[in-house]
């Protein structure tokens, strides 16, 4: 799991999502969602940051998903810890938002 410093991701990885969710016509919500997922967020938790209900949340993760052409949430955490890992030891903000496409099959 990717170290989110309570919470926090790492600025390049928030970049890096923020491009993909973009580039995916993620809206603003779903952007959000996206960064939550991969800082590990239960939906209960993404719910009440947001003042949602639960069963919003999962629409909207739903919607991420199918946006993502991804299954999973699993498949979301995979695909950016691997990105991560790779990004510590080439260190580019440009070659991580590269890596995470390419582990997304975007």
């Amino acid at each position: 799991m990717v170290d989110t410093n309570g919470g926090k991701l790492p600025y390049a990885l928030e970049e890096a999502l923020a491009r993909v969710g973009a580039m995916q016509g993620l809206t603003k919500a779903e952007a959000a969602r996206l960064q939550e997922i991969v800082a590990g967020l239960t939906y209960k938790e993404m719910a009440a940051q947001h003042y949602l209900s639960p069963n919003t949340v999962k629409t909207q993760v739903a919607a991420v998903l199918h946006k993502l052409g991804v299954r999973s949430r699993r498949e979301i955490e995979n695909a950016v810890n691997a990105s991560v890992r790779r990004w510590e030891r080439v260190a580019t903000e440009e070659e991580l938002y590269r890596f995470l496409l390419a582990r997304l099959d975007l």
